[in-house]
């Protein structure tokens, strides 16, 4: 007896994308998301003249999704941008206090913003984000 499964090789092409489709949509999702966090971490950012605010980056799959904003003395030196990997997202700031203004939560803030102003909006959100690149992981399966 002998049985012929058609489309097989059909299904073996489409199996073999799903690496490539998946990482294509996560990247993206992953620029989405991560601009989202640095929007929202930019408003909890503690003001005293607005450079730290502006020091705000996002950096998806090796490509600068958002950079700091330019000071206007271009001889102001600003921390250094940590590279991302392909799969990966990283959103922070880099004026040299950043970490420093992040952690201590004594510090007052009398022109507005608060400590863990990264940490507060990513913990809020990390389970939407996380729904939304399963999503877009779904969608483009599915395609």
């Amino acid at each position: 007896m002998k049985m012929t499964i058609e489309g097989v090789d059909k299904l073996n092409t489409a199996l073999k994308m799903i690496p490539d489709k998946t990482a294509k949509a996560i990247e993206k999702e992953l620029k989405t998301v991560a601009l989202d966090l640095q929007g929202k971490a930019q408003m909890l950012a503690p003001v005293m003249t607005g450079d730290l605010r502006g020091s705000a980056f996002a950096v998806v799959g090796k490509v600068m999704a958002a950079e700091p904003l330019a000071d206007s003395d271009p001889k102001s030196i600003r921390g250094d941008i940590p590279k991302a990997e392909n799969l990966e997202a990283i959103v922070g700031f880099s004026e040299p206090y950043a970490l420093r203004q992040h952690e201590e939560t004594g510090y007052r803030h009398p022109k507005g913003g608060q400590a863990k102003y990264l940490e507060t909006p990513y913990k809020q959100n990390k389970d939407r984000y996380v729904k939304y690149i399963q999503e877009e992981i779904r969608k483009a399966v599915e395609k």
